[in-house]
């Protein structure tokens, strides 16, 4: 979905709909889809809010990259037993516990037969709580697998 950077900057983004991808949507744009923007203007979401108005396309590159770091390699780097390589494998099993998590809610609007049918569906799923908890994990693995980014980490290695 494009739309005018400036425009969508200074109030547009209250009368779009949330479009494109859901498994690449941030947790704004699900708060946004299942309760309305206008939820995001309240103080208690003004850092979701700060997420849908500037970091949408940040978020769905981060995404992009986490499937090309975790699907791509068939071998995971390192030798058993390595902390680089135990660093690794928890951080992809916490991505396929976070992308399993969203193609889950993507088949759910998929299926069915209209949107408020499966927004309805993934109010009772309690999907943004859920996607907040994944993300969440899987950030401080991937932290942890960077190992801040010094020398040596499994992310620097070459």
């Amino acid at each position: 979905l494009a739309v005018d950077r400036e425009l969508w900057s200074t109030g547009g983004w209250q009368g779009h709909k949330v479009g494109g991808d859901p498994r690449y949507w941030c947790l704004a744009a699900w708060i946004a889809f299942l309760r309305g923007t206008r939820l995001l203007d309240t103080q208690a979401y003004q850092v979701w809010k700060h997420q849908y108005i500037e970091c949408l396309d940040l978020f769905s590159l981060g995404v992009l990259a986490c499937e090309l770091l975790f699907h791509l390699p068939s071998e995971v780097p390192g030798e058993s037993g390595d902390i680089e390589r135990q660093a690794f494998e928890q951080a992809r099993k916490g991505w396929c516990g976070y992308w399993k998590y969203c193609l889950e809610a993507f088949q759910r609007i998929w299926n069915r037969g209209s949107v408020e049918e499966a927004r309805g569906e993934l109010q009772t799923f309690n999907f943004p709580e859920r996607n907040d908890e994944l993300m969440r994990r899987l950030r401080a693995l991937l932290r942890s697998l960077a190992g801040g980014g010094g020398e040596g980490s499994a992310l620097t290695a070459t």
